[in-house]
């Protein structure tokens, strides 16, 4: 009974995410087409990195966002409010300081890369520091908001999340509309615009939790002993998002040092948002489940939480493949409808950019599993060196060859090694989990879902061919139905398909019976 609820509720969250996804789906590739014709290729370039120098600091952020999630999960899990309260103020106290140093840390070290280090047009430098400014405040603001969106997220409150992601939306739909008629520099009205929703949003948080948590309303208690454990949690976390945040960001500004010129890191941003969009349809699934792997864990029921990251794997995967497939085989046309103005090698960055997305999904929720036994030391450590050689590998290739191709080789291998360590590692702190079964279960199953649909979709590509946005469509749902069909033939086990089977038959009986 209790496997049944945890599933339904998985499925409940999942539904509510994945209408968020659509909105912000929708808003997001409009709004990318409209902001990249108003600013312009080299203006959307420097938004693109500058806000990455801001990025690099907000590791510190994502330490202390996992940290909150497991914690509060955690406590969530063994039913036990005190520590619930302690728990959210531990963090909430933990935050209000990490929004101080990053602001401190910003003003002294990213101003200089920002005036000395980065190659950015001399008329364009006041509107890159106003952007640097408010991307360094909007990050602050997002550290203050984590505690209640932790908070959100162990409770499963997924509606809220969704409608909250809604609004959000409709706001940036607004700014798109003031920049196109507002005569002020752009630039520096866009950056403004993101603040300001930043800061709407993270009221919107604040209220919902007091009214609806008990732990946000109760006294602030300072917990020495709950904030060391925090911290010591989050600590190894800030290494392993530091290792991340280096690959990301210190490989933009690589790539613009050694192209010299913005439109490159416009590329890899446009390649970078898409997949990110694209992405969702995974980190959904991911989303509503990971609450569950660490409160199964912490209740002793561990079957259960092995069970759901494995399910866990399985699905982001194909949720992932879903999407990658048709969009891949008509990445060309699909940039050029939606951007008109498609800045050079975007297609070459979504390729690989979107391959270690999938590469990824096999084991994000494995990453959770390891976060949910709070030894988290060896995993950071290891996350950091992947990290920080597929950096130097990508130098060190550029150097030799100037190859852009070449160049993104090291960060489909470096992610495949980081696959097999973190399942090494998970199987080391929980003995329930199996190196047979995750190869057989997930991975197996998951590449041959891939190659299968890769080829059935480039032999449908060639075969359908289009000359209209309607073949376009009609080609898209093909592709889509094919793989679906792939899924359910090499992508399940058996009693997985008797199951959805059986589902289907009962959901088909209720409705003839509402009908009748």
């Amino acid at each position: 009974m209790q496997q049944k609820n945890t599933k339904e509720r998985v499925i409940f969250n999942t539904l509510f995410l994945y209408l968020r996804m659509i909105v912000t789906i929708a808003v997001g590739l409009y709004a990318s087409r409209i902001v990249l014709n108003v600013l312009g290729e080299s203006d959307f370039g420097i938004f693109s990195l500058v806000g990455g120098v801001v990025v690099i600091l907000s590791f510190l952020n994502s330490g202390m966002l996992q940290a909150s999630q497991r914690f509060l999960s955690y406590s969530l899990g063994k039913s036990d409010f005190q520590d619930v309260c302690r728990t959210f103020w531990a963090t909430w106290y933990a935050h209000a300081f990490l929004a101080i140093v990053i602001v401190i840390i910003g003003e002294l070290v990213g101003l200089y890369v920002v005036n000395y280090v980065l190659s950015i047009p001399a008329d364009r430098m006041v509107s890159a520091n106003w952007v640097y400014q408010c991307s360094l405040f909007t990050c602050a603001v997002s550290v203050l908001s984590v505690p209640y969106n932790s908070a959100i997220i162990a409770h499963e409150r997924m509606d809220f999340f969704a409608y909250t992601s809604i609004l959000e939306a409709v706001l940036k739909l607004l700014i798109i509309y003031l920049l196109l008629v507002v005569s002020y520099d752009k630039l520096i009205l866009y950056a403004l615009l993101m603040l300001s929703i930043q800061v709407f949003v993270r009221f919107l948080y604040t209220v919902y939790c007091k009214r609806h948590f008990e732990e946000c309303n109760s006294g602030r208690t300072y917990d020495k002993a709950v904030t060391k454990e925090i911290l010591s949690f989050a600590g190894w976390s800030f290494l392993g998002n530091f290792g991340i945040t280096c690959r990301d960001q210190v490989t933009n500004i690589i790539f613009n040092v050694f192209f010299q010129t913005p439109v490159i890191n416009a590329a890899r941003g446009i390649a970078t948002q898409v997949s990110g969009i694209i992405s969702t349809f995974a980190t959904n699934i991911t989303m509503a489940i990971n609450p569950q792997i660490t409160k199964n864990y912490s209740s002793g029921n561990i079957k259960e939480s092995v069970s759901l990251v494995y399910m866990g794997c399985r699905a982001s995967f194909y949720m992932l493949t879903l999407i990658v497939v048709p969009f891949v085989v008509n990445v060309d046309y699909v940039l050029e409808l939606w951007l008109e103005r498609v800045p050079e090698n975007t297609s070459l960055f979504l390729y690989f950019i979107l391959g270690v997305a999938l590469v990824y999904s096999l084991s994000q929720p494995v990453t959770v599993a390891i976060q949910a036994t709070g030894d988290i030391k060896a995993f950071q450590i290891w996350i950091f060196s992947l990290m920080v050689l597929e950096v130097c590998l990508t130098y060190i290739v550029l150097c030799i060859t100037g190859s852009l191709v070449y160049a993104l080789v090291p960060s489909v291998v470096v992610n495949f090694i980081s696959v097999a360590v973190r399942m090494a590692l998970v199987k080391k702190k929980v003995g329930a989990y199996s190196f047979r079964q995750y190869a057989f279960d997930v991975v197996f199953r998951c590449v041959m879902v891939l190659l299968i649909s890769c080829v059935v979709a480039i032999y449908i590509h060639y075969m359908i061919g289009y000359e209209s946005f309607v073949a376009f469509l009609g080609e898209c749902v093909v592709l889509a139905i094919s793989t679906i069909v792939i899924i359910l033939l090499f992508g399940l086990k058996r009693d997985e398909r008797l199951q959805l089977v059986s589902k289907l038959k009962m959901s088909v009986k209720r409705l003839n019976g509402r009908r009748e």
